[in-house]
């Protein structure tokens, strides 16, 4: 016999729901650090010139994008029924996603601005993905 786990079709949408806010959140955030500063001064708002680095921003963005890969790839694997196999997979991506979050939170250590600005959006995405990882069936 083989060891499966049976997981709601409840949880697996509950899961599938908190995975389009955390990309909906990747995504205003993304959208938030690409804007050009013209595109910022045509709405009057004024940039903090060298607030950030190119690099720091492109980090930034760089590991944003790798979440929602994670959590499409999270979203793909989460079945409601799993074999040990597909067990395994799940626990591996969300390894994987841990890891990014973590990568994550210490470049933000890097920027007092981007905390003060953007800190909350971050904290939120964390928020939510451990709220997806709570609901799977892998630990």
């Amino acid at each position: 016999m083989e060891n499966s786990i049976n997981f709601s079709s409840n949880a697996v949408r509950s899961i599938s729901k908190l995975m389009d806010k955390v990309g909906a959140t990747c995504d205003q955030l993304i959208g938030a650090l690409e804007v050009s500063k013209d595109g910022v001064s045509s709405y009057g708002v004024r940039i903090t010139d060298n607030a950030m680095s190119t690099e720091f921003v492109d980090r930034v963005v760089g590991y944003l994008l790798l979440l929602k890969k994670h959590m499409f790839d999270l979203r793909k694997n989460v079945r409601t029924h799993m074999n040990f196999q597909e067990q395994h997979q799940v626990a591996h991506i969300v390894e994987h996603l841990l890891e990014t979050q973590d990568k994550l939170k210490a470049k933000m250590i890097e920027s007092n601005y981007f905390n003060n600005t953007y800190g909350y959006l971050v904290n939120d995405i964390f928020e939510m993905m451990d709220a997806v990882v709570r609901k799977l069936p892998v630990k």
